[in-house]
């Protein structure tokens, strides 16, 4: 690592962390029970998006290897796991830095879920032959409940 390398990491990091003690200043801790339930929600979020990330990356190798062996059966499995992997990297992104949600982020959730439920359907054909896909499937699905419950 050289020494622009680590500047830029650790500006990421600080920029990072400014972002969210403002972000929980902005934020009274006396929200009540909603306030406490919306954190919970942008959290379990979190959680789903990298999951999902995770099992798309899997999907995305075990797909790109078995297209290269010439199964071309997993090439629509493949194009919706690439498009929901950046759906989710996206939305982990934005709400990364967030406790409370604004009206842009609900609807970039809702967008997510709907293309988690996408890829959902995409992976389900080939679940019970693939292990990567059932796990890609599963992983959407909790990221469809996860958004959903955030969107609402």
């Amino acid at each position: 690592m050289d020494r622009r390398d680590f500047l830029v990491g650790a500006t990421t990091g600080l920029a990072t962390i400014a972002l969210a003690k403002a972000s929980a200043a902005s934020h009274p801790s006396g929200g009540g029970h909603a306030g406490h339930a919306q954190h919970e929600g942008v959290t379990k979020l979190r959680e789903a998006t990298l999951a999902c990330d995770a099992a798309a990356a899997d999907c995305i190798r075990h797909c790109l290897a078995a297209i290269a062996e010439g199964d071309v059966a997993l090439a629509d499995c493949l194009s919706s796991v690439l498009k929901t992997q950046a759906v989710t990297q996206a939305t982990y992104s934005v709400i990364s830095s967030e406790s409370t949600p604004d009206a842009p982020t609900r609807q970039l959730v809702a967008v997510c879920a709907e293309f988690c439920e996408a890829c959902s359907a995409a992976c389900q054909p080939h679940a019970k032959k693939h292990a990567s896909c059932k796990a890609c499937m599963e992983a959407c699905d909790r990221c469809v409940q996860a958004c959903k419950a955030l969107a609402a």
